[in-house]
């Protein structure tokens, strides 16, 4: 059904929104019938298994992602984390292992305003109800700087951060930019997902 209505609607490039193992597969399918539109692909398509299973499929595939080992943005605290995975598991986080770690460093350090702005007796008499919305609004107040990139948060709780881009290059994910939010998103624009 795609192939038709690549020329009727003149199509020019072919996005994989999807989950690891099902991006190489629609990019298999696509070569298979001779469809030769470029692809990018998200977040769920950054893994080994795009390349592993979508071989020369994926070749020149784009990634909108959210880390990559060469970004010139990681603070030394992510290097560290980065350093000490790859010893453990044999490879650099991906984009998931990093977005799990940004998690972890944005709760602490908004942990750590809470406790600056209302005091250690507010932190360990507080209800976990209470710190809960401490927390939710520290985080809107917080810019995060231990993490993969600098990372903050509209007033509706999204975050604001980079897109990293990366392609396919004989048969590896490589580095291609990094746009700072700034850049994507113009002043006065809200980004909130759900309008």
């Amino acid at each position: 059904r795609l192939k038709p209505e690549i020329s009727k609607n003149n199509i020019e490039v072919i996005i994989l929104p999807t989950w690891p193992d099902e991006a190489p597969l629609i990019a298999k399918q696509c070569r298979d019938l001779g469809i030769k539109l470029p692809f990018i692909g998200t977040d769920g398509a950054d893994t080994e298994v795009l390349t592993q299973v979508g071989g020369n499929a994926v070749e020149g595939m784009l990634l909108a992602t959210h880390f990559d080992i060469e970004m010139e943005t990681l603070s030394p605290l992510f290097e560290e984390f980065a350093e000490l995975h790859k010893e453990r598991f044999g490879e650099y986080p991906g984009a998931f292992g990093a977005l799990a770690f940004d998690a972890l460093v944005t709760a602490s350090e908004s942990v750590g305003y809470v406790i600056n702005e209302k005091g250690d007796d507010w932190w360990k008499a507080a209800s976990l109800a209470d710190k809960r919305l401490a927390l939710r609004n520290a985080m809107v107040k917080v810019e995060t700087t231990g993490t993969s990139q600098t990372l903050s948060f509209s007033e509706e709780g999204y975050a604001k951060r980079g897109l990293v881009w990366r392609v396919v290059k004989d048969g590896n994910r490589v580095f291609a930019d990094f746009l700072p939010y700034s850049d994507y998103t113009p002043e006065g624009i809200n980004t909130d997902p759900l309008k």
